[in-house]
């Protein structure tokens, strides 16, 4: 019963960008102070929605994300981004319909405070065409949410995080990064290049770099690259330096990943990075089991009832599948569902860094989420794509500050930034607003 409106795209392509936000601000305040005005269908008489009650939602379709906007009965927005695409631009207009057709109406009318059973609600409805394009959407919502819930108590993310892990103490001002190749075609010799000068000029003290080939059954780029690309990095980097390996699915099976293990030991590798298809958690398992290197899966999990619980191995006899779990908080469904992944993984007596090797908004939600976590569940660094192309400034405003190895949180309530502009001109805008009547 909740109406979905759609913003045609003449109107936002033809409005200039600032009378466009403008406008959009005007009506979405307008519709926030009609609910307040009087009791909507739904609720009992003389009772009005709550100041956290979700009222209107907007979204902007990129070629790489969907950025998403609510904004809540007494006036307050907030801003989230969902999960990246990979390859296929369509992605996020797939993303923008699902969430406008089974997210928003589950969202609209609710309160902040029932993100998770939202969230649920939406799934429940859509779950015949889920997957991970279906939970990047919900963590566009999911982020939005964490962006006002911050801006309403005047406190950063990170602050909200770690009060919930009660951790002691304000949020620290900068955390240490690893620094992340996504590399194949680069020589050794000239990778090992690029990762001393990120540990020279920026004080970068780790480094994740790729060995296999992605989805390569057992093949590599060509013989012996693996080998090869790890013991330059390590030449150059010398011995003290964190060094960690990803292969993306490269194995098939235990033997063939199990293969290099030995090797990877040899040269004090930290982890070993999806060294099966990725959904094999068993062959996972039974590489970890190997005890030479410890192994780190979970960038492509977005199920918390099957493959995270038997991952971290909750409610079995099984051991857990790995010794460092990886959520992406932009395919696993958003900052809250990854929270509850890491409260499991503290629980299992595992270690917890995100996947975050862009520079986008879900870098920045993860640096919040890093920054907050005890130091027995978090690794020490998190995850930073600034070794192929340099040090990038992010897709917002104040961008990334990278030094000493370390970046820098962002000051202010909620994450502390914009979205760059460019976002609030797309051509695929869709608005979404609460008729007053409850989900």
């Amino acid at each position: 019963n909740n109406q979905t409106l759609w913003t045609p795209d003449t109107i936002v392509a033809t409005t200039p960008p600032r009378m466009a936000a403008v406008t959009r601000l005007v009506v979405l305040a307008a519709v926030a102070a009609t609910c307040l005005a009087a009791p909507p269908l739904g609720y009992p008489v003389n009772s009005a929605p709550k100041p956290t009650t979700i009222v209107a939602i907007d979204t902007w379709a990129h070629k790489e994300t969907m950025l998403v906007n609510i904004t809540l009965a007494d006036g307050t927005s907030g801003i989230g981004a969902g999960g990246e695409a990979w390859r296929d631009n369509n992605q996020t207009l797939w993303t923008q319909s699902m969430f406008h057709d089974a997210i928003a109406p589950n969202a609209l009318g609710r309160d902040i405070a029932d993100i998770l059973d939202i969230e649920q609600a939406a799934w429940e409805q859509y779950y015949k065409n889920s997957g991970e394009i279906f939970f990047r959407g919900l963590a566009g919502l999911d982020h939005a949410v964490w962006d006002a819930r911050g801006k309403q108590a005047g406190k950063s993310v990170c602050q909200l995080v770690r009060e919930e892990f009660g951790v002691p103490g304000p949020c620290p001002k900068t955390f240490p990064v690893y620094g992340s190749s996504l590399s194949r075609t680069v020589s050794p010799n000239d990778l090992a290049d690029k990762v001393r000068k990120v540990k020279e000029e920026h004080g970068v003290r780790a480094f994740k770099i790729k060995i296999a080939q992605r989805m390569g059954h057992n093949v590599d780029v060509y013989p012996n690259r693996s080998q090869e690309v790890v013991a330059a990095c390590r030449q150059v980097l010398g011995k003290d330096v964190m060094l960690a390996v990803d292969a993306n699915s490269g194995y098939t099976d235990t033997f063939h990943a199990a293969s290099i293990v030995d090797f990877l030991a040899e040269h004090n590798v930290t982890w070993f990075e999806e060294p099966c298809v990725w959904n094999d958690l068993q062959c996972a398992r039974n590489v970890n089991r190997l005890g030479k290197v410890p192994v780190a899966i979970g960038e492509q999990e977005y199920r918390l009832l099957e493959d995270w619980r038997v991952l971290i191995g909750v409610n079995t006899t099984e051991p857990p599948c790995a010794a460092i779990v990886q959520p992406d908080v932009g395919y696993v469904g958003g900052l809250s569902r990854a929270v509850k992944v890491a409260h499991w993984a503290r629980e299992a007596g595992l270690r917890f860094v995100p996947h975050s090797p862009g520079a986008r908004l879900t870098t920045l939600y993860t640096l919040h989420l890093m920054a907050a976590l005890p130091s027995d569940l978090a690794i020490p660094f998190m995850e930073f794509g600034c070794v192929d192309g340099g040090v990038p400034s992010g897709d917002f405003t104040p961008g990334f500050k990278l030094a000493n190895g370390e970046l820098e949180l962002p000051t202010g309530s909620g994450f502390g930034v914009q979205p760059l502009p460019s976002f609030f001109r797309s051509t695929h805008h869709r608005t979404s607003v609460w008729t007053g009547q409850t989900p």
